[in-house]
């Protein structure tokens, strides 16, 4: 599978907070909301390793294409994963 160049494969993001946790209710302590409601990481730079979530239990930040076989509780709204497996 081709991956594009860094910055057209981030705007394929459309920063649902699905893979942070978001939608199992314990997402990571450096999610949080934008005034539209658009999620982000506050360490998003330094964003890959172990973090903790909201209510202390140590998750593990990876490259979401590390992430696209797995599932997770609302990962169907993932851009990523629509446009990444379909292609499969």
């Amino acid at each position: 599978m081709a991956v594009p160049e860094k910055q057209e494969f981030e705007d394929i993001c459309i920063r649902c907070g699905g893979c942070c946790g978001i939608f199992d209710g314990d997402p990571c302590e450096h999610l949080r909301r934008d005034n539209e409601g658009t999620t982000y990481c506050t360490v998003y730079e330094n964003r890959f390793g172990s973090h903790r979530t909201l209510t202390g239990r140590v998750m593990e930040c990876v490259p979401i294409m590390d992430k696209l076989s797995e599932d997770w509780i609302g990962d169907h709204i993932c851009a990523y994963k629509r446009k990444y497996l379909d292609q499969e």
